[in-house]
């Protein structure tokens, strides 16, 4: 507490410093945020008093509530009611629920997910072939066993599309690129979304939809372990192209 007091006293007049004609709350959220980003506030870090942080910043502590709470909402810091404020370790979860509500609010950029994820997996294949280790291939080949056990009825488009999702999470953990693993979590939610409705949307057109797409996974998942890039990232995109028709002939249908 002692050394987090003294971090926090060099920056004491800061907000003043630095005050603007936006709303109070929006200025210390941003002032944490510099703390954060300039390492002088660590994941782990006990703040001050919510009173004692109040009369420091020179605020009210309506104003503090307001910004603290929107913190705790992005992941940044956990409120523990008797204990105190603690500084967290940003994750993706912190960010899916407002990734989720942008796209609820924009039905269209669904298809842009869609395009990325395009983007990203092409190249993401041809990342696996090259580093993927023996039980990352193993991981990618028993997604797809999980695939082909799920037996046919009511729950199909629900359960094979979960574990088609898993399928293609799998390929891009196979990358060893964190930020890439990192993003793909973020949009997780909807892409998931986004793959039980084309599921749903395959199977009730066609009865050969289940083999069909299932084939393209096993022909990916062949040309990953046999370390053939160019066949793997190019069977993904003739796999992708056909999920973004698709998903664009579920979007602008009458």
């Amino acid at each position: 507490m002692e050394t987090l007091q003294k971090t926090t006293l060099k920056y004491q007049n800061g907000l003043n410093g630095r005050r603007t004609e936006s709303r109070v709350f929006e200025d210390i959220i941003e002032y944490f945020k510099d703390l954060i980003f300039k390492g002088d506030l660590k994941p782990g870090d006990h703040l001050m008093s919510e009173r004692a942080l109040a009369t420091m910043l020179g605020v009210s502590r309506t104003s503090l509530r307001e910004a603290l709470r929107v913190l705790e909402i992005l992941g940044l810091v956990s409120i523990v009611q008797g204990k105190g404020i603690y500084v967290l370790q940003p994750d993706a979860k912190s960010l899916q629920t407002i990734i989720e509500l942008i796209i609820s609010m924009q039905p269209t950029l669904s298809l842009s997910v869609t395009e990325a994820r395009f983007i990203i997996e092409c190249q993401a294949a041809q990342f696996a072939c090259v580093r993927a280790s023996a039980e990352e291939i193993a991981s990618i080949k028993n997604a797809l066993k999980k695939m082909e056990g799920i037996p046919q009825g009511e729950a199909l488009p629900e359960m094979i599309s979960k574990a088609d999702f898993d399928f293609h999470k799998q390929i891009i953990n196979a990358t060893h690129n964190s930020f890439l693993m990192l993003l793909y979590d973020i949009i997780e939610l909807v892409l998931e979304r986004s793959n039980f409705e084309r599921w749903k949307s395959a199977l009730s057109r066609s009865p050969k939809a289940r083999d069909i797409i299932l084939q393209e996974h096993r022909d990916i998942c062949n040309a990953i372990e046999m370390r053939e890039g160019e066949k793997a990232q190019d069977l993904i995109a003739h796999h992708c192209k056909l999920l973004e028709d698709s998903w664009r002939n579920l979007l602008y249908s009458p």
